[in-house]
């Protein structure tokens, strides 16, 4: 896991001044733009599992950050040692001619090798420039970057079997093009591709394997004693005649422990009939070697996800002396899919506009799908912020729930109450004797549970939303791929609320729009009519048809001149509106008073996107006055 470096960020963590903070995107607009990179994620999960080396990911990941991750332009530079020069392999989009002669190196006592890549590629960690050109770490390629039109760059360290090796840069021509989110989402794609390029050497290693044993027997023996995959010869009857040091690890079991098991009690129950076919057509000839993907049972209990290539050895007659198997721990990948297919599952619930009671609980189950035996929990933030109300949590007891709903937000709460508290993840290892759970730990023997992590949900724009956690029966720690997990199913649930929240802002604003006493009319920039309410027909007779395209100035009256209207004008585009009393025309001719406020919106990048007139028909207190 990597740190990410904002370089606008001040290193005390003091953080920008507010002028300087990124405007926070629409919801809609941001949920489109997280959708598309977990597109990009699932396009790049679905490459790696096709593809067999670098050369055919590295032009693909480019392409798909700047088509899917709306980047302008990206490029791959991989260490040169011997010129230590970081070199660009790869690039996609607009303004690649920004590489041409580009120089960065990879030491860092020179300027070129103080920017942001090779920060990235020397600390491991993720380093995002909000301003490129006003920022000084960015200060030897300013001049370029203004030629070409940068204003924000993120850039994100590739590693490849834990060493350094390569950097995934992503260029965008607007200013604070990187928030939280779209960070983290791009830290999660350079680790997809670090993840690849290491199964890329095991798969290398793993056909080197299978080749040598096919071609010397001799060799056999040097690659099962040394080798870090697991391997096994078996009998006929499918009894052990032998296994590696790397098999007995990948499984927990000792050699005279691994012995006393058959492959039926190893293999995970809903594997075992397929298995068992093709080990049948290889007992019989009809075949002399199968691959299969299945599941294992470890000596603690725990499932791993292998890669099964099984080679027959026959005797002379054609009969089967024993059966040399290779198996590989593909477990990271395994659940790295499962993790993505549940992500491409809530998302679309959430784009169906599923209630967030069933999205939570499709999460939990979900979650608790890809790590059996485990028991999710969401807890959401009251509106005051100062508790946390049971979510869903289908697999822990309803005195557990009962009891927990409400709990205060606060250090030492619980791990959801602190994790909240703190906004930060928060691991208990062993509830039985962690302080955070004193006045809980009971209650969690009695519902059965000896562990929990948390990991706060939090919006867009910094709020506390509410908690994933992950309850396990015995107490230890999560994993990487559990800790993924969490981070995932907590990022799903945090847009599930946000996007709940922006329907209900939306339709209480079009209950609003529908059921106003006031007129409402809304003009698009050129001030062309797009949009009325029903009390503007009321007021003035023009429906929407009357009026849809045309300019406002329909409605005008003989009772103002051009300088009456000209100063309206001058205050919008001086003071963003105009409010006053004015003389308007229904669609009858007749002239009648009106109380109007005009005002300007503007879009995130501080364009007018519209106008928008109240208007109230004054008739009745001017009357009396006449």
């Amino acid at each position: 896991m990597t740190d990410t470096h904002n370089a606008d960020v001040s290193r005390n963590g003091s953080g920008p001044e507010p002028s300087s903070r990124p405007r926070t995107l629409p919801t809609d607009a941001r949920i489109y733009r997280l959708t598309q990179i977990y597109r990009a994620l699932s396009e790049i999960n679905q490459a790696i599992i096709r593809m067999s080396d670098e050369r055919e990911l590295f032009p693909l990941v480019c392409r798909i950050a700047v088509e899917y991750g709306g980047a302008n332009m990206a490029w791959i530079g991989v260490a040169d040692e011997e010129s230590e020069q970081i070199i660009p392999v790869q690039h996609f989009g607009l303004g690649t001619d920004y590489l041409d002669t580009l120089r960065i190196s990879t030491r860092d006592d020179c300027p070129e090798g103080r920017g942001p890549s090779a920060t990235a590629y020397r600390e491991n960690h993720s380093v995002v420039v909000n301003h490129f050109v006003d920022n000084p770490i960015t200060r030897p390629w300013h001049e370029r970057a203004r030629r070409f039109g940068w204003g924000s760059s993120g850039c994100f360290p590739i590693q490849r079997n834990g060493l350094p090796y390569a950097v995934l840069s992503v260029y965008q021509q607007a200013d604070d093009f990187f928030d939280g989110e779209t960070i983290a989402l791009l830290e999660e794609m350079a680790q997809d591709i670090s993840f690849a390029l290491d199964n890329f050497d095991r798969e290398r290693e793993r056909r080197d394997t299978l080749e040598a044993l096919r071609a010397k027997e001799q060799h056999f023996r040097a690659y099962f004693e040394r080798s870090m995959l697991g391997m096994a010869a078996t009998r006929p009857d499918r009894s052990w005649l032998e296994a590696n040091q790397a098999l007995c690890d990948m499984l927990g079991y000792s050699m005279a422990e691994l012995c006393t098991r058959t492959w039926e009690e190893l293999t995970y129950p809903e594997d075992l009939a397929c298995n068992n076919e093709l080990f049948g057509q290889l007992l019989n000839g009809h075949l002399n070697e199968f691959v299969i993907e299945k599941r294992f049972i470890r000596k603690s209990g725990e499932l791993i996800d292998a890669h099964l290539a099984v080679r027959a050895v026959r005797n002379e007659d054609g009969s089967l002396a024993y059966a040399v198997s290779l198996i590989e721990d593909i477990t990271p990948r395994k659940q790295a899919e499962r993790r993505e297919t549940m992500r491409r599952r809530i998302l679309e619930q959430v784009a169906r506009g599923g209630s967030l009671e069933d999205i939570m609980l499709q999460v939990t189950r979900e979650a608790e799908a890809i790590y059996p035996g485990s028991r999710c929990a969401i807890m959401l933030a009251d509106e005051q912020g100062e508790r946390l109300l049971s979510g869903a949590a289908p697999s822990l007891p309803d005195f557990f729930n009962k009891a927990v709903n409400g709990i205060p937000i606060g250090e030492g709460v619980g791990s959801c109450g602190t994790a909240a508290y703190t906004r930060d993840r928060v691991i208990v290892e062993d509830i039985a004797s962690h302080p955070y759970w004193e006045d809980y730990k009971e209650l969690a023997a009695e519902a059965g549970v000896a562990s929990c992590w948390s990991e706060p949900v939090i919006s867009a724009s910094g709020e506390v939303l509410g908690t994933f956690g992950i309850y396990r029966q015995v107490p230890g720690l999560p994993d990487d791929q559990e800790i993924a997990l969490i981070k995932s199913a907590a990022n799903l649930v945090g847009i599930a609320i946000e996007r709940q929240r922006a329907e209900k802002e939306l339709h209480l604003a079009s209950s609003i729009y529908s059921h106003s006493a006031e007129a409402v009319l809304v003009t698009d920039a050129d001030n062309k009519i797009v949009a009325l309410n029903p009390a503007f027909t009321r007021i003035t007779g023009y429906t929407l048809d009357d009026v849809r395209g045309k300019d406002p100035s329909v409605l005008r009256s003989d009772r103002h001149d051009e300088d009456f209207y000209r100063g309206i004008w001058r205050d919008i585009h001086e003071h963003g509106g105009w409010q006053g009393e004015i003389w308007n025309r229904r669609k009858n001719g007749e002239s009648f008073p009106a109380w109007l406020t005009i005002n300007v919106v503007r879009n995130e990048r501080d364009e007018i996107q519209r106008y928008v007139a109240l208007s109230s028909d004054i008739s009745n207190k001017i009357a009396p006055m006449s």
